[in-house]
């Protein structure tokens, strides 16, 4: 038996969840500059990647079923595919940014850890220098 899957279904405000991206890297950024010790600033970066990988595995899902979708309207069901990946194409960067800075965090910690304030230097100085998603 299959299920008819409508339009609406997939409907959202896309705006806003931009918005909502948005609000979300301010409010980073915000606690970042409070600044924190290191294993916190990377459990929150874990978190951080956790929050944006569900967020892609929810749009691709629905992505995918929209894509296989025989009974919506085509162009209506063009342009939602397009918001849809105008959505992935914000926040697969950013994840792929967050596992960066969480990495660079780490290496930092285990640098300080072992004492080694020459390569904690430069892990420090890199990441001063890379670009900021914010």
């Amino acid at each position: 038996m299959s299920q008819n899957i409508t339009t609406e279904e997939f409907e959202m405000d896309f705006d806003r969840y931009i918005e909502n991206i948005h609000s979300d890297l301010a409010y980073w950024k915000l606690v970042d500059d409070a600044g924190a010790p290191l294993p916190d600033q990377i459990f929150r970066y874990s978190n951080r990647i956790f929050r944006t990988s569900y967020r892609i595995m929810v749009l691709k899902g629905k992505r995918g079923r929209l894509a296989s979708d025989e009974v919506s309207p085509t162009e209506r069901q063009a342009e939602l595919l397009s918001e849809y990946d105008n959505l992935l194409d914000l926040l697969e960067p950013l994840l792929e940014w967050l596992q960066v800075m969480k990495e660079d965090l780490q290496d930092l910690w285990v640098a300080r850890i072992r004492g080694d304030e020459e390569t904690a230097r430069e892990i420090a100085e890199a990441m001063e220098s890379e670009p900021g998603f914010f």
